[in-house]
């Protein structure tokens, strides 16, 4: 269960900084731009990176939070040119709901990879 809680964490901050920026309530409080900034920057990169590196052996800390941060940007770029070019358009909802949901696609890759690691030894 331990070896999840990075996983869970994840899961919880984006669905936290979706409904952070979807919900009229919680959009007009300081917690947005923090959530936002975490969701744009690091959470997508970070599930990727765990579903590509699995172990926490295989990369150190810091190289994770690297690897973290670029596959964010490059993910948000090619979301937001997904976006652009169909009929959905740009907009702060729409690009914050689609990074939580590719976030939430990859952690629980991320979680099923664990699992068919763990029964296969």
């Amino acid at each position: 269960m331990l070896e999840s809680l990075d996983l869970l964490v994840i899961a919880f901050l984006a669905f936290l900084g979706m409904f952070a920026i979807l919900l009229e309530p919680l959009s007009s409080s300081p917690l947005r731009p923090v959530l936002g900034l975490v969701l744009l920057f690091f959470l997508p990169g970070y599930a990727l990176t765990r579903f590509l590196y699995p172990s926490k052996r295989e990369l150190g800390f810091l190289e994770r939070i690297a690897l973290s941060v670029g596959f964010s940007i490059v993910l948000a770029v090619v979301i937001g040119l997904t976006l652009n070019y169909m009929f959905i358009g740009l907009g702060t909802k729409v690009v914050a709901f689609s990074l939580s949901l590719i976030t939430l696609i990859f952690v629980l890759f991320s979680s099923l990879r664990r699992k068919l690691r763990t029964k296969r030894r």
